[in-house]
């Protein structure tokens, strides 16, 4: 790292969980005398295997939803144009059912994303327990639109942006379907 360059650190919550899970594995795997080292490696091995598929499937599953459900919130609102006259009652059951599919998408994502962090932090509790260290934080940005880009949480940001960007354009709508502009 280079001097004057700040280190990310993981939030507190996924760091403690890591902590309490080394706790775990030292009380009850490592230290448990029915199981021989070869026998303790084959459970940590198998363990991380499994929360690293896990991982890779929630962010599957957030952006395999994501490139569904956020067009069909969008449709939505696109539907509203092509209403020949459309009333108030056609916006609000449009903004209705695309506002819904969208907090639904949020729903799957947020969630999805709180168990692929619990399986990380298995992962990093694994490797520290193997005397693994990742000295260089959970990042490397190589250029400056990646340094711009990988702030903490920014997935987190893109999804409710998305969310708000709906919520301002419907808003829009409504407003325009109102003043008669539409």
């Amino acid at each position: 790292m280079a001097e004057g360059e700040e280190r990310r650190v993981e939030p507190d919550a996924i760091q403690d969980a890591i902590e309490a899970l080394i706790e775990g594995l030292e009380e009850g795997l490592l230290k448990n005398p029915s199981l021989n080292q070869e026998e303790r490696r084959e459970w940590l091995r198998t363990l991380y295997g499994v929360h690293a598929a896990r991982v890779s499937s929630s962010d599957r599953l957030i952006w395999g939803t994501a490139k569904v459900m956020i067009p069909a919130s969008y449709l939505f609102l696109t539907v509203l144009f092509f209403i020949e006259s459309p009333t108030s009652v056609h916006a609000y059951l449009l903004a209705t059912a695309s506002i819904f599919t969208m907090v639904a998408w949020l729903f799957i994502a947020e969630n999805s994303r709180a168990l692929r962090n619990k399986s990380w932090a298995w992962m990093r509790a694994i490797e520290r327990v193997n005397g693994i260290r990742d000295p260089t934080g959970p990042r490397i940005a190589d250029n400056p639109l990646n340094v711009t880009l990988t702030f903490h949480a920014a997935g987190q940001w893109l999804r409710w942006f998305i969310m708000m960007l709906l919520i301002v354009m419907w808003f829009i709508a409504i407003t325009g379907l109102y003043l008669g502009k539409l």
